[in-house]
């Protein structure tokens, strides 16, 4: 048995997998406190910063639900190690959008408002359906366990595109955005 396996095996007692996440969650407050406020900004429909899947609450009140939450494993196609994904019943809806199914000269804009160093593409749209549940996704950073990202409903395959000059914020149309190697627009 190798190491990861001993970890997840640790993670499949949900009281476990709860302290895991809240351990995580203050440890992102202590290390990376800007990316955390910016992550729970974005997730709030009562912020201006919002994009892509969100609660109606305000970014205290998904901090309080969070931390709150009982978390169990959960595991997911899209979710590659080193991170290590957990679910928990708070509902949200969700915020994304197939560029496929839009218009190829629709613009859309490339956006790394939580300054991850990867942009992602965000475009005006009508938000998607409620979903009973949220994924948090946990990872390393110098050395100890922080959340990088959490939303209501399943995972997608992160964003490999740099946000190098002139990225962030950039117009393109969807169909450069396709060729760039999206698929999913976050709704804003």
């Amino acid at each position: 048995m190798n190491d990861e396996q001993l970890i997840w095996e640790a993670y499949e007692d949900t009281q476990n997998a709860t302290s895991v996440v809240v351990n995580a969650i203050n440890t992102s407050k202590e290390k990376m406190l800007d990316y955390w406020n910016n992550t729970l900004n974005q997730r709030s429909m009562k912020s201006e910063m919002v994009a892509g899947s969100r609660y109606d609450m305000s970014p205290e009140q998904i901090e309080n639900s969070l931390l709150n939450a009982d978390w169990t494993p959960y595991s997911h196609e899209n979710v590659k190690a080193p991170a290590k994904a957990f679910k928990a019943n708070i509902a949200g809806y969700e915020g994304l959008v197939k560029l496929k199914t839009l218009p190829k000269d629709k613009t859309v804009v490339l956006d790394d408002r939580k300054n991850t160093g990867k942009v992602s593409v965000v475009a005006d749209g009508v938000l998607g359906k409620k979903v009973n549940h949220t994924v948090i996704l946990i990872g390393p950073h110098e050395g100890s366990e922080v959340v990088w990202t959490f939303h209501p409903s399943d995972p997608i395959m992160p964003s490999v595109v740099d946000a190098g000059e002139g990225m962030n914020g950039k117009e393109i149309t969807v169909q450069e955005a396709i060729e760039m190697g999206f698929e999913y627009a976050k709704l804003k």
